[in-house]
This record gives structure tokens, C-alpha cells and sequence, in this order.
């Protein structure tokens, strides 16, 4: 199941759903100040499919796998717990 914290990060990825962001972003918008933290949490959803992680440069840049239909799911989720502005 989806944490509250994983359906703020799908929310925030979901609203331009074609972009890539880098970890250190998600942790800023998000409210998290850890690094750490937030590429735990990033991992975590990666390793079910939900996340792709390119490697550009320095930079993990994250993305919804929009071929996973549990994404669509938890992106479903994410707009009921209204995270989606």
C-alpha cells in the first residue's frame, strides 16, 4: 500500500507527468530536508516499478512509470488524499 509520503511525491510528479525531476527537488518540494530520505523513499518506489531513475550527469532524475498500471493506480490515490493542486 501506498504511504502518505510516497502519494506527496506521486502528486507532485503527476502534475506535468511528462517531466523528470532530481531527488534534491522532490525533497525541497515536498517539505523533506534530507537527501537521504527522500532517495529512500524514491528507491523503494522504484523497485516496484512505480519510478524510473535516469542518471543524467550528477543527477538521478526521477519520472512516473506511466507503463505500470499500478502508478495509474497510486496516481488515483494520490488525487483522492487531494495531495493533487
Amino acid at each position: 500500500m501506498i504511504t502518505k509520503e510516497q502519494a506527496k511525491m506521486i502528486a507532485l510528479l503527476s502534475r506535468k507527468i511528462s517531466e523528470s525531476y532530481p531527488i534534491a527537488e522532490l525533497a525541497k518540494k515536498t517539505g523533506k530536508k534530507s537527501y537521504t530520505w527522500t532517495f529512500n523513499v524514491i528507491k523503494s518506489m522504484e523497485k516496484e516499478g512505480i519510478i524510473r531513475i535516469d542518471k543524467k550527469g550528477g543527477l538521478n532524475l526521477c519520472k512516473l512509470n506511466l507503463d505500470n498500471p499500478l502508478t495509474l493506480h497510486y496516481i488515483s490515490i494520490a488525487e483522492l488524499l487531494n495531495f493533487k493542486k
